[in-house]
């Protein structure tokens, strides 16, 4: 569709739903007005619409930040700084940004809302609440661990949740880190084993750390890494404030080879995190988990416009490039691809369908 052609449909949408007191938006446009305020109600005055005249919603309400830990979370923490000087100082393709500049961090992860809709976790760009509806059913459906029971969650930083008709909270930082684990439950059995040590790479705040060590006693260690000061500094407080340490433990990225180099692993993951590198960067981290001898690697790429059925890079100029040679390259042998969900239906309409890789090791 070209460029005229959207607008003209664009044009037409809103007129017809401007009689029904609302208003569709671009993502960019969106994510324009949510930064300069993140109030709904003002948000929907200045397009000249009721108070729920919004599609999509901003999602930063300070109310759910615990007080106590408001002070902490700032862009002057002396540990933050600390980060920013130590990551300038590494000179390796790992550094390399295309997607997280210094502009979208500042834009996209707002320090004490960092599990709100944002650059970590997209909840309602892509989802409205029938989504949460719908997976949440699917999960119950496949829970033989009861993780959806077990693991609980909360609506602190931010996060959008759906309650459900039982009371339950339910998030897309919960869905998907439970629809990971059951992958890896059944392509590796990792339910079943013990002492099992992963390396969560591009690891955010620590969502998949701190699910999967409250999920599987089996999980001896998870270290994370990320080539973003603020993901480093986020993923150290946040498992600190959930308790998962020293189970799940952060690992800075000037120290990552010295500090793994000593230590088995036998899985790495990298859950939306080389959709959004340079080809270049996912073959240097793939380097290092091949001198490491990884022997597993689960990918979970973006789903864009084909739905999780290509391992694209984002390079610098925007291009998207197939990284899987890169994968290959480095020993990383294709072993299994499933999608997100095993229903049909659900891979449809559920959270943000994509699909699941894992990859085996093999030397030479």
């Amino acid at each position: 569709m070209n460029i005229e052609m959207k607008k003209r449909t664009g044009g037409w949408l809103n007129a017809g739903l401007h009689r029904l007191g609302l208003h569709l938006l671009k993502h960019g446009e969106f994510d324009r007005l949510a930064s300069v305020d993140t109030d709904h109600a003002r948000l929907c005055a200045r397009l000249g619409l009721p108070r729920n005249g919004l599609l999509w919603r901003p999602n930063r309400s300070a109310g759910s930040v615990p007080p106590s830990e408001a002070a902490y979370l700032t862009h002057d923490n002396p540990r933050l700084r600390e980060l920013h000087e130590r990551y300038a100082r590494v000179n390796s393709p790992l550094i390399t940004r295309s997607k997280w500049t210094g502009a979208f961090v500042n834009r996209d992860v707002p320090l004490t809302m960092f599990r709100a809709d944002g650059g970590y976790v997209y909840q309602l760009r892509q989802n409205v609440p029938a989504h949460y509806v719908v997976t949440a059913k699917y999960i119950r459906a496949i829970d033989r661990l009861g993780l959806l029971d077990r693991l609980g969650e909360d609506d602190a930083f931010g996060v959008y949740g759906v309650r459900l008709s039982d009371g339950r909270l339910v998030t897309r930082d919960l869905l998907d880190s439970i629809a990971e684990i059951y992958f890896l439950d059944r392509v590796l059995g990792i339910s079943g084993l013990s002492d099992v040590r992963i390396l969560d790479i591009g690891a955010g705040y620590g969502r998949f750390a701190h699910r999967v060590t409250a999920a599987l006693p089996g999980v001896e260690k998870v270290f994370c890494v990320d080539a973003i000061p603020e993901s480093t500094f986020l993923a150290e407080y946040y498992l600190r404030f959930r308790g998962a340490t020293p189970r799940a433990v952060v690992v800075t990225l000037d120290t990552m080879e010295d500090t793994l180099s000593a230590t088995k692993l036998d899985l790495a993951v990298n859950i939306h995190s080389f959709s959004e590198c340079a080809l270049e960067t996912i073959a240097a981290w793939a380097s290092v988990l091949a001198k490491l001898q990884v022997k597993h690697l689960m990918v979970v790429p973006n789903p864009a416009t084909h739905g999780g059925h290509e391992l694209l890079s984002r390079e610098l100029d925007g291009r998207r490039l197939d990284f899987s040679a890169a994968l290959r390259d480095a020993g990383y042998i294709l072993k299994e691809k499933q999608p997100k969900y095993l229903d049909p239906d659900v891979q449809v309409h559920g959270i943000s369908p994509t699909c699941h890789y894992l990859f085996e090791y093999r030397a030479g």
